[in-house]
């Protein structure tokens, strides 16, 4: 007949030896049973499973999608509160920074703050940050840089009107996933002048003139 068939099973590299001694003569009948014990065992052990982790059935999406800039809020020096030509040509570079928070973050706050209610192309800026924003979206680039100011009238001392010239990088609108939904190229040597108002102890931007800041 046979001996009693000894099964060893290594768990952790889920290993199975099955020993064998003295088995035959063994009936055809004896040798089905015999099988049937040896995948039943190996069935109890687990092994043949598949690893969850190696399957991918539990991994997380480990794709990165990009994220808006963080960039600080710009503070107003003391200075651009005079009602001064130095005065006036600093709050006109602090209002330019004010684009750039609004463009790379979308808060239009500051930049409200710094505008007049009934200008125009200040109203375009705001509406064109909240289109790119509202859904999610975000925007990269679209930084503008001062090149050039100059004080062009300040006979109307309430109304002073400063000259700039400016560059602007290139702009890319992104959607909430990150893919690019839209963009503008690089702007350099534009020229606008900057109408200014005082409201109270500081100025605000009344209108500009000449090259579009949304372009």
């Amino acid at each position: 007949m046979f001996r009693l068939l000894k099964v060893k099973h290594d768990v952790k590299s889920c290993h199975t030896r099955v020993g064998l001694a003295n088995l035959w003569p063994v009936t055809a009948a004896a040798r089905r049973t015999l099988l049937s014990v040896v995948v039943l065992t190996l069935g109890l052990a687990g092994c043949g499973q598949p690893d969850p982790q190696l399957a991918g059935g539990n991994q997380s999406d480990n794709r990165v999608i990009p994220t808006p800039t963080v960039i600080p809020q710009p503070v107003k020096p003391f200075e651009a509160n005079e009602h001064t030509e130095r005065g006036a040509q600093q709050f006109v570079l602090y209002w330019f920074k004010t684009i750039n928070y609004a463009v790379q973050t979308g808060d239009v706050k500051p930049f409200q703050a710094a505008s007049n209610p009934q200008c125009a192309p200040c109203q375009a800026v705001v509406a064109e940050v909240r289109d790119n924003y509202g859904d999610g979206g975000y925007t990269e680039g679209g930084v503008y840089t001062v090149r050039s100011s100059e004080a062009q009238n300040l006979a109307l001392a309430d109304q002073p009107t400063i000259s700039v010239a400016f560059d602007r990088s290139a702009q890319s609108e992104l959607a909430p996933d990150g893919q690019v939904r839209g963009s503008k190229p690089a702007l350099t040597f534009r020229d606008c002048q900057v109408l200014l108002v005082k409201v109270g102890e500081s100025w605000q931007v009344r209108t500009t003139f000449g090259d579009s800041l949304v372009e």
